[in-house]
């Protein structure tokens, strides 16, 4: 059960990336947004959700993953109320903006509450296999009901329900997060590297909004200067941690980590594995209904089966590592 509850916030932040694929005609056309705004809309999400993650994982560490938690779910209520009741373009864009915030905050205890709730090695794995599954789960949910909403008939600018019906999930996941889970953090007092998260913000926010950016505007001047500012500002930030680490004082990232072949590995295939599959779903929406000229309801059926053959994987890897190892 305990399990359970703390998934509920992988499904929110991955239901989320991809609930909006399928409605974005409706969105648009409802709206009166243009392309750039679209994409923005989407974008926006993944930039709050990208710049604010780091900071989320240490949040938890110092105050409690379970208060962070909390205050993540809540957060992401109230941000995905104000996407459902959103008048312009821009109102969307700020508060799915908030809402990747909201996701960054949760996401992170997920990963550590699974490596505290579960020390042995096989039922360690075994939860990492749910946790493959949700995010199948949350990829086949996000595109069917994305659809399925967009295509009602019974009220004016239906695709609003795919905000509002995370409240029916957010308020039963803190309930039972208040009920069931124990608090968690870090046995020695830190001081929080407020600095570090300001400048490891800015870094993050400039790299991922002009790459963004550059899609509508190309490589202009002012997404080639943003680049090179966060790689300036990263640098710096790097820089920094690794004095603080030296010093003994509060940090955000432990550098030491970069040093393990498996973790590296692991970053890159994530990092690969997530370019492709965000921009895929998007593309492939927008192919079939624009493109094809099918109904949301229909591209979300479609897309459906992808996310079961995702599901069908995480039962599958679960078996394999635990009887072969890593080689599978």
């Amino acid at each position: 059960m305990k399990l359970l509850v703390i998934l509920f916030g992988k499904l929110l932040t991955i239901m989320d990336i991809f609930i909006i694929n399928v409605s974005i005609p409706s969105i648009q056309r409802d709206l009166h947004a243009s392309n750039g705004e679209m994409q923005f809309m989407i974008a926006a999400y993944l930039i709050g959700f990208a710049s604010l993650l780091i900071t989320g994982g240490r949040l938890g560490d110092l105050y409690g993953r379970k208060k962070i938690y909390i205050i993540g779910l809540i957060a992401f209520m109230i941000s995905s109320i104000a996407c459902g009741l959103s008048v312009g373009a821009g109102q969307l864009v700020i508060s799915r903006f908030v809402q990747g915030i909201s996701a960054a905050m949760m996401a992170p205890q997920v990963l550590s509450m699974i490596q505290i709730l579960f020390s042995d090695h096989q039922e360690r794995t075994k939860a990492m296999g749910w946790y493959g599954i949700t995010i199948g789960v949350g990829t086949v949910l996000g595109q069917f009901l994305g659809g399925y909403f967009s295509s009602l008939t019974m009220m004016e600018e239906p695709w609003r329900l795919i905000f509002l019906m995370n409240i029916p999930i957010c308020l039963p996941a803190v309930f039972l997060t208040l009920k069931l889970l124990d608090e968690s953090k870090v046995a020695v007092k830190q001081s929080f590297d407020a600095v570090g998260v300001l400048v490891l913000s800015a870094g993050l926010f400039c790299a991922t909004y002009a790459l963004t950016m550059s899609e509508h505007d190309g490589l202009h001047f002012k997404n080639i200067s943003l680049m090179i500012v966060s790689g300036g500002i990263l640098f710096t930030f790097i820089k920094n941690q690794k004095k603080r680490i030296q010093n003994e004082r509060s940090y955000l990232i432990d550098f030491e980590l970069f040093r393990y072949k498996n973790f590296n590995l692991g970053i890159i295939a994530v990092s690969f594995f997530f370019i492709m599959l965000d921009s895929y779903f998007y593309i492939l929406s927008l192919f079939f209904q624009d493109g094809l000229e099918i109904s949301p309801l229909e591209a979300g059926e479609i897309i459906v089966f992808q996310g079961l053959g995702f599901i069908l994987a995480s039962f599958i890897s679960v078996k394999l590592i635990l009887k072969y190892g890593k080689k599978p």
